[in-house]
């Protein structure tokens, strides 16, 4: 049960410094938005299986993505305004 929390703990940490570096560099890359989705999806159809004291950290790192991705998404959206 934990090994798959853990999965999706990593996956997020390798996309994060991703993101940080397409926002700052003002490029808005769909598959990161895609990954993130994806992180956030299996997160969320996994919750039973996390741990009652993994719960708080869970949810940090839900809401965490989804601040990335609100901040892709107006990125991008801002963008296609430019354009």
């Amino acid at each position: 049960m934990m090994a798959k929390y853990n999965d999706y703990l990593l996956a997020y940490e390798a996309v994060e410094k991703k993101v940080e570096s397409a926002i700052q560099s003002q490029t808005c890359d769909a598959e990161l938005l895609e990954a993130l989705n994806k992180i956030l999806k299996g997160l969320k159809e996994n919750f039973d299986t996390i741990y009652a004291d993994e719960e708080i950290i869970h949810e940090t790192l839900v809401e965490k993505i989804k601040k990335q991705i609100a901040a892709l998404e107006n990125y991008k959206s801002v963008e296609n305004v430019k354009r």
